[in-house]
């Protein structure tokens, strides 16, 4: 029905075009503005559609004490400390025989306090000291960022006593280990010999309440990782992998020339002809989302860069010496994929263009007869409520609406932070451009304390760096002009005595009916595209006013005693749904209401 829709646009633009005379520039840049925003979520539509079933991984666990040797590689790189240790600490602590696990820590930091915190740590430990190593690498001229830190662990590897694993294993310096890890990874890869690498979900104890920013990634690990195993191309996430060492020597390692080393390894692998696996049946692994947004904003942008290097240098997954095993299935799914992340800089027009649409008082829609205009209504209202049935469907797999509501629109507001970083790594040095270097996670942070109650800083202070260094300008400014838009919407149509010329019998009417498809044309055609970014747009401002307050990281960990080791407690585990995301229910649902009322007025106008 989408597709039927925008045929339909084109032909009443063109019809128009042709028998007005003139070019009508700024209808076929709204035209360019709905295509930019609803056709990725098509795209997503039609890979859900070739998903041919969801994924059944059976629940392995290991349970003799006869196991493959594993080296696992903790990245670190200027995080705190006490960050770190506690993962090196749950990583000793494995339930898995000690003597076939080896713990490396790879610090691109090189710290001097970190390495003898590792050697206290190693002359402590029960078991052979052998089994824990700490390193770090002298930087090359060239950055190569995580990557090169792990290829730097594999190759570390090779100069330890013992001769490397079959079977190397990752972790960020933040993800705490559950002591099941391994036992529950490893037998995915026992099982079927062409797998390359399994990974587990990543999971969160410090999420905030309410969590408006997003950052749980539950739509991620929910739904898009599961679609992406049932299609063969499930995703290296970071944190929590168990590869075959065959597999990485095959591919070279881990790709330097991209700052998601992550995915891109996995597509490489795809490309060999290995296979990979999501495990989603548990939480494996526990890590904490930046704890600032200034944090948030600098992890998204990394990551939204770093998938379009990583489609370009794939060639968009359609061609090449890196992608020739890939199956039809994962070649049409990763490239529908590469080009959504390629072509999402251009939703910098849609953000601005809806502000310019209602202030102008130019109308969403063209059309010459009232016909085209019945019929435009129907496709739009239609498509958007097998739309609806659509996400009710997801609903049921992903168990939950929280993954399900983060559409196209739950993250437009950090549309301005990834259009400036992609911009600034384009651009040449002399006009302004700059490479984005990689900064963990967990070293970012801010002076302002903003989610922890006792050191604050002042709601003043906030705003000013808000508003002016984190360029929250940009959000304001959309909000009002969507408000004074609106306005000058229903005082054109009430105040001006405006009319709409009915087209069929060539005559000007100045009915009420005429007013309410003026407001229709001009502000409410659905699905209401500029309401989901003004919504959006709100949530920073929201988190300036009104930032979620969270414990120390401490008071939401549980020590064993015996160990050493810090597991988050029962209630850092859980995730409440805020206010957040019942609104972006309420806003879909309307939307969806609004659409059958609209479909109803077709036969009416």
């Amino acid at each position: 029905m989408l597709i039927t829709y925008f045929v339909f646009r084109f032909y009443c633009l063109l019809y128009a075009e042709s028998i007005g005379g003139r070019q009508l520039a700024l209808a076929w840049f709204f035209v360019a503005i709905e295509l930019i925003v609803l056709v990725p979520n098509t795209s997503l539509y039609f890979i859900r559609l070739i998903s041919p079933k969801r994924p059944q991984r059976p629940r392995f666990e290991l349970c003799q004490e006869i196991a493959p040797a594993v080296d696992v590689l903790i990245t670190c790189c200027g995080e705190d400390n006490d960050l770190v240790l506690d993962t090196v600490r749950a990583a000793c602590a494995l339930n898995y025989p000690r003597n076939l696990v080896r713990v490396l820590v790879l610090d691109d930091g090189a710290s001097a306090e970190l390495s003898r915190s590792v050697e206290t740590l190693r002359q402590s430990l029960k078991e052979p000291t052998s089994s824990l190593y700490y390193t770090a690498r002298e930087k090359p001229p060239v950055k190569d960022y995580k990557a090169g830190n792990l290829n730097h662990g594999l190759n570390f590897i090779k100069a330890l006593p013992n001769p490397p694993a079959d079977f190397v294993a990752g972790l960020d310096a933040d993800m705490i280990p559950e002591p099941e890890w391994l036992r529950r990874m490893i037998p995915h890869l026992l099982a079927n010999q062409k797998m390359g690498l399994v990974n587990p979900p990543q999971s969160f104890y410090n999420v905030p309440p309410g969590d408006i920013l997003r950052q749980d990634l539950s739509e991620f690990y929910q739904l898009i990782e599961v679609i992406h195993d049932a299609l063969g191309s499930a995703s290296c996430s970071g944190s929590g992998w168990v590869a075959r060492r065959e597999a990485l020597d095959q591919v070279h390692g881990f790709p330097t020339d991209t700052l998601s080393e992550d995915i891109c390894c996995s597509s490489l692998l795809h490309g060999a002809g290995w296979e990979t696996a999501y495990i989603s049946a548990d939480a494996l692994q526990w890590g904490c989302v930046p704890e600032s947004y200034l944090g948030h904003v600098k992890q998204r942008t990394r990551w939204a860069l770093g998938t379009i290097q990583t489609a370009l240098k794939l060639r968009l997954r359609l061609f090449g010496p890196l992608v020739t095993r890939l199956t039809p299935l994962q070649r049409t799914s990763q490239s529908l994929l590469s080009l959504i992340s390629v072509t999402s800089p251009l939703r910098v027009f849609a953000l601005f263009g809806f502000p310019l649409a209602l202030c102008s008082g130019y109308p969403f829609i063209i059309y010459f007869t009232r016909r085209q205009l019945r019929w435009l209504l129907r496709a739009v209202s239609a498509s958007e409520l097998f739309g609806a049935l659509h996400t009710g469907t997801m609903v049921c797999i992903a168990g939950g609406w929280k993954p399900v509501c983060a559409d196209g629109e739950s993250e437009a507001w950090m549309i301005p932070y990834y259009t400036l970083t992609i911009l600034t790594s384009l651009l040449p040095r002399r006009l302004g451009g700059r490479s984005t270097p990689f900064t963990p996670t967990n070293t970012l942070s801010t002076s302002l304390h903003e989610r922890s109650l006792a050191r604050r800083s002042p709601l003043l202070r906030r705003l000013r760096f808000f508003i002016l260094s984190y360029h929250v300008w940009a959000h304001l400014l959309l909000i009002f002009a969507c408000a004074v838009g609106c306005v000058l919407g229903f005082v054109r149509a009430f105040a001006s005595g405006v009319g709409v010329r009915d087209l069929d019998t060539k005559t000007s009417v100045e009915t009420g009916e005429s007013k309410w498809i003026y407001l229709l044309t001009h502000i409410a055609w659905p699905p209401v595209l500029w309401a989901g970014f003004v919504t959006s747009c709100l949530k920073p401002v929201v988190y300036m006013l009104c930032p979620p307050n969270v414990p120390e990281r401490e008071n939401l960990l549980a020590r064993d005693c015996r160990t050493g080791a810090a597991y988050p407690t029962p209630r850092a585990r859980e995730r409440v749904g805020g206010w957040t995301v019942w609104l972006a229910v309420a806003r879909r649902v309307g939307v969806w209401v609004w659409c059958g009322l609209c479909l109803g007025m077709s036969w009416y106008i």
